[in-house]
């Protein structure tokens, strides 16, 4: 039993990690889930928007572009940044303060994802002040709440609750509900993350009870969750449990299957905790069902190691090693190495746990393997890990078979012999952890000097990637002026062939005037003569017949007729489709109506156009009233201004 028990020694910092472990599962589960629920429908927003691209007005392509932006943030921050940068070229040329203020925003959204904080406050602070010069107080709350948000990350709390309460107040006076309770939602998370919970638990509460209001389901189960965390950290299970079935309401309602089977593993860890164990059972057997059914590799791989975890505190040894095994089997398949280095540590503790010292040194190799593919350790030195790991269990088996030789000697010699060998393996295995540790060590300090040589690149980067996009943008500014100064120019000619135009066409009216009063002149300078003529009664009558064929000519000239031709010729050229258009509203006019309404276009006098036509005036006024009724018109309708504006 000496053996046995200076193994377990050797992994009892095993089994301290464990509980760490299951803790921090359930929070990761909740998030890696719902990212990979987020993910499945990523590349069809993507083609969809990029095909949307091809055929959207230029006024939207800004907004599709920085849509497209926000869509690769998860998948290539290269591509992200180029959107970005077309999407903030055309709402400077349009002049769109809203898709401009976006454009800078996800700039800030790839520097975040960079890690550089103060690239992230800048872009930021850039949009601001778009929102601020036009007075927009949404999009002037949404970035203190932003910038609050980055405060947070840097542990800078009281600036990050300052933004934050700058926020509220903004959105309780515009009355927006909605991004009351986001801001809400994002004070509590600070408190909470300060261990004031109770703080926390207040501004989760005001959350939920707006987003309950504005009926936004997502953001309701995702503060559900956050006070269900609170209650966990605080052991109040049952507290938890509740917060937990009121998400999985939700989540039925919106028919999310990913997120209620990373809510039911979350029930099922919760009643483990309460040795509910037929509880815990049922949930997580629901979880996998569903993620089984959804074919979500990592959630499966996630719910069987939990299972394992369960099994193994419940002391049912092998059903834990088949579900480990399980989840093994999965994580190689998506090269989920962390996954790994986690469960070959569970799967140490647990053959420690039930005396088997080979396998549990074979699953602490496998574990610390895996761990020096996670900190990247160089090639020669894992191989030579392995080869001390493999020599040191080599040297257990043949212990184990020199134990069996000399079992029949003597009682002392026997205890003497495995004293010698357990201090000798104790020995092997000290020298191996420190050598473990020092080449840990040193390959952190390498990492680290490696990152920060990084930010440094990267923040240079992005200084000259500021300048060069700051001269586009002064290049795009001379650009637009003198783009303006064209338009100016050609707006000028237009006018200038507009003004041509209207003369012109004034010159033809005063034209079609004059001549058609020059027939109302005619026609009247013949009539008095007809009258004159006729008006002699001492004439006899050879002289009457003689004048005959003098009166004939006289009506013939005052005739029309012979005139309308050549009138309405060039009463077309000026006023172009006047006849074709009362021709297909009134089909029904005469030729006469025809002449009426033309001259009545021409704003002539009832006593002109009786002059024009050789009739009296009280024709011209029957003629007016037939026309009336022929096209159906009110008697507040003026027949002149109704030709006027045909």
């Amino acid at each position: 039993m000496y053996y046995c028990n200076n193994l377990r020694f050797l992994f009892q910092c095993h089994k301290i990690s464990i509980a760490f472990v299951r803790i921090f599962n359930i929070v990761i589960l909740i998030l890696l889930c719902n990212t990979i629920s987020i993910a499945d429908s990523l590349a069809n927003k993507i083609d969809s928007l990029e095909t949307k691209l091809k055929f959207v007005e230029l006024k939207d392509r800004a907004k599709i572009l920085n849509k497209l932006s926000d869509a690769y943030l998860d998948i290539s921050l290269e591509k992200s940044r180029t959107y970005s940068r077309k999407a903030l070229q055309i709402s400077i040329e349009d002049d769109n303060y809203k898709e401009k203020a976006n454009a800078y925003i996800n700039f800030a959204n790839a520097s975040w994802y960079d890690g550089i904080t103060d690239s992230v406050l800048y872009f930021y602070k850039i949009s601001l002040k778009i929102y601020e010069e036009v007075n927009d107080s949404s999009g002037i709350a949404d970035s203190y709440n932003r910038m609050a948000l980055v405060y947070e990350h840097t542990n800078d709390y009281d600036r990050s609750i300052d933004y934050m309460l700058q926020s509220l107040i903004i959105y309780q006076k515009m009355g927006n509900s909605l991004g009351e309770a986001r801001v809400h939602n994002n004070i509590g998370i600070i408190y909470n993350n300060t261990n004031q919970s109770e703080e926390a638990l207040i501004h989760y509460k005001r959350a939920l009870f707006l987003f309950k209001q504005e009926e936004s389901e997502t953001e309701e189960a995702r503060v559900i969750n956050n006070i269900g965390t609170i209650y966990f950290e605080a052991s109040k299970i049952d507290s938890a449990i509740i917060m937990i079935l009121e998400a999985i309401k939700i989540h039925k309602r919106m028919f999310n299957k990913k997120a209620l089977a990373s809510e039911y593993s979350n029930l099922g860890i919760l009643y483990s905790e309460k040795s509910d164990y037929q509880l815990s059972d049922d949930y997580f057997d629901k979880a996998l069902v569903l993620q089984k059914e959804i074919k979500n590799q990592y959630g499966i791989s996630s719910v069987e190691n939990e299972i394992a975890n369960k099994c193994f505190n419940r002391n049912q040894y092998d059903k834990a090693i088949s579900f480990y095994r399980q989840s093994i089997a999965i994580k190689l398949k998506i090269n989920d190495t962390k996954g790994l280095s986690d469960i070959y540590q569970s799967m140490s503790s647990l053959y420690d746990t039930i005396s088997n010292p080979v396998k549990a040194l074979k699953y602490h190799k496998l574990y610390v393997e895996a761990l020096l593919k996670v900190f990247n350790l160089e090639k020669e030195e894992q191989i030579a890990d392995i080869t001390t790991k493999y020599k040191t269990e080599e040297k257990i088996k043949e212990n184990i078979l020199l134990q069996k030789k000399i079992e029949n000697k003597k009682k002392a010699q026997w205890i003497l012999s495995l004293i010698s060998i357990a201090l000798l393996f104790i020995s092997v295995i000290a020298i191996i952890s420190i050598r473990l540790k020092t080449k840990l060590l040193k390959q952190n300090k390498l990492n680290y000097k490696q990152k920060e040589e990084l930010s440094q690149l990267s923040i240079q980067s992005k200084i000259n990637e500021n300048k060069r996009l700051q001269a586009e943008a002064k290049q795009k500014e001379i650009e637009k002026n003198l783009l303006e100064e064209d338009i100016k120019k050609q707006q000028k000619i237009n006018e200038l062939q507009r003004e041509k135009h209207k003369q012109a066409i004034e010159h033809k009216n005063k034209e079609l005037v004059t001549s058609t009063m020059h027939i109302v002149n005619k026609n009247q300078v013949l009539t008095n003569i007809k009258r004159s003529i006729e008006g002699r009664y001492n004439l006899t009558e050879i002289e009457k017949n003689n004048l005959k064929p003098i009166i004939l000519e006289i009506n013939s000239n005052i005739n029309l007729d012979n005139d309308w031709d050549d009138f309405k010729m060039h009463f077309e050229e000026v006023n172009n489709d006047f006849f074709s258009k009362l021709q297909s509203r009134f089909p029904k006019l005469t030729k006469n109506d025809y002449k009426l309404c033309a001259y009545m276009r021409m704003n002539l006098s009832s006593k002109e156009i009786a002059q024009i036509l050789n009739i009296t005036l009280s024709a011209v006024s029957k003629s007016r009233n037939r026309l009336r009724k022929k096209m159906n018109l009110d008697s507040s309708v003026k027949l002149t201004r109704f030709m006027m504006d045909l």
